[in-house]
């Protein structure tokens, strides 16, 4: 591996993997989450959060064992095989195009509040191939150019949100809440389930081990930090949606409806604003890591070898991001936001699934030390396995046959390049 540059320190990869999280999901799934467990939605955050937790512990271990450039496709490559990585490579690399992809249709969403008709027709073709262009642009350009912006981005995201946090909280001691019906509970763990899209993505901060400076020290800080601070956010944010809002369950923009009931007409024009700066560094973020992906697969042999050319001036994967700007393009014109959430958590599921498989094999091979493991012996990646397989229970019967789909390309295209 190289031709990369170790330019990203600690709180880089955090704003990367809480930029990540913090997406497009946010501004749609309280709705869902009401709609599906009523007053128990943001328990269904916790629950997700501290699933994300366990999986995160699991990562770092997988990272610090395994580092380098690829994620949980070197991971997986390393300890079960050309075949198992390659499985593990192309669905991770879908679930991240397939969340980029999502974030493009709610960006268009929240713009035609403001230009009217930009989600629809040509307009919506020519925002969309316009944020490809600049996104695919900036990042050709170097990573350290791409993590400044991708900073930036996490904190512009994160302070319409919090101010909505401690508005609601103000609202509610001032004026009280209104009378709202405990709701459905027995749609709980589709709940925790759907909403472990807007935790998807911590993982990102693993793939781009050969741009970091201390992977094995600073790669698990920044998975803790970025999945806890969305905890907190999630769930204030649930909570205070749902006590101001009860009909949130019903909402097509929840966050936007809440913020209309605290601060009045100004107060979704504030969201909405809000949302377009959120998916956007989301769309940024996720186009500085994802392509890294591709580009560890090509540079081992099992993608096309252009995807692992490094940019003779700018020392980026310029093909990978080139190619990541050109498919995530296709995906949002051609899916909906909820397609796209299901293709994006069952892939991720059964990566998780493949990283704690990775683990204890690794653990039996190199021995029980290593710079960072993952406290309590077998039981975190052991309990990983059993989450995974619980929330597999919460699919539906088509979402499986899609990913059982998405294995099948998988192994066709492993046929045609893996095998080099």
């Amino acid at each position: 591996m190289t031709g990369l540059v170790r330019s990203l320190g600690r709180y880089d990869l955090t704003a990367l993997s809480l930029n990540t999280i913090v997406g497009s999901g946010i501004f749609l799934l309280p709705a869902t989450a009401a709609a599906a467990t009523g007053i128990h939605a943001p328990l269904a955050f916790v629950v997700s959060g501290l699933l994300s937790l366990l999986f995160a512990a699991t990562f770092a271990e997988a990272n610090a064992r395994v580092p380098g450039t690829g994620g949980p496709y070197a991971v997986a490559r390393a300890a079960l095989g050309d075949f198992a990585g390659f499985e593990v490579g192309w669905l991770f690399w879908l679930s991240r195009m397939a969340a980029v992809a999502a974030s493009y249709n709610v960006f268009l969403a929240y713009l035609a509040e403001f230009v009217p008709g930009a989600d629809t027709g040509a307009a919506r073709v020519a925002v969309i191939t316009a944020m490809a262009v600049v996104v695919t642009a900036l990042n050709v350009r170097g990573v350290r150019t791409g993590a400044t912006v991708t900073n930036v981005f996490t904190v512009a995201k994160l302070l319409p949100l919090i101010t909505l946090v401690a508005a609601a909280a103000w609202y509610l001691a001032a004026n009280g809440g209104t009378p709202v019906d405990a709701g459905p509970a027995d749609g709980f763990w589709r709940a925790v389930l759907l909403v472990a899209f807007a935790f998807g993505g911590f993982e990102v901060a693993t793939v781009p081990g050969g741009e970091s400076r201390s992977p094995a020290r600073d790669v698990p800080a920044a998975l803790f930090m970025s999945i806890g601070v969305a905890i907190l956010l999630y769930v204030l944010l649930q909570a205070l949606a749902y006590a101001v809002l009860p009909a949130l369950g019903t909402s097509a923009r929840p966050l936007a409806d809440a913020a209309a009931v605290v601060f009045g007409a100004g107060g979704a024009t504030l969201v909405a604003a809000g949302a377009l700066v959120s998916t956007a560094g989301y769309v940024f973020g996720a186009s500085l890591v994802v392509p890294r992906i591709a580009w560890a697969m090509a540079d081992a042999g099992q993608f096309p070898s252009p995807l692992a050319r490094i940019h003779p001036i700018f020392h980026t994967p310029w093909i990978a991001i080139v190619a990541h700007g050109a498919l995530t393009w296709l995906l949002a014109a051609a899916l909906g936001f909820f397609s796209l959430v299901v293709v994006n958590v069952l892939a991720r599921l059964v990566v998780i699934a493949a990283t704690c498989v990775a683990v204890l094999v690794l653990r039996r091979r190199q021995g029980p030390g290593g710079e960072w493991t993952a406290p309590g012996g077998a039981l975190v990646p052991l309990a990983g396995l059993a989450a995974v397989a619980a929330l597999l229970t919460q699919a539906k019967g088509e979402e499986i046959v899609w990913g059982l789909a998405a294995l099948a390309a998988g192994s066709a295209i492993y046929k045609v390049y893996g095998k080099r």
